[in-house]
């Protein structure tokens, strides 16, 4: 899907292992997005989660290579 905001222009594509670094990117970009929770909280809870910017990274980033 492509959106258009004025003169700029967005592509909207799943997260998967090949779109990961640009989803990698932006959070780096934004302070790890609300803090470094690399928006785990959208997944079930469970004992890797809230362990820190770096594990929330590598737990989201399982959850993307398994298709989760």
């Amino acid at each position: 899907m492509t959106a258009t905001r004025g003169e700029t222009s967005y592509e909207i594509k799943p997260l998967t292992p090949e779109t990961w670094p640009a989803f990698d990117d932006l959070v780096i970009r934004h302070n790890g997005i609300f803090g470094g929770c690399y928006c785990i909280a959208f997944h079930p809870d469970g004992p890797d989660r809230g362990q820190g910017r770096e594990a929330n990274r590598a737990l989201k980033r399982s959850f993307v290579e398994r298709g989760a």
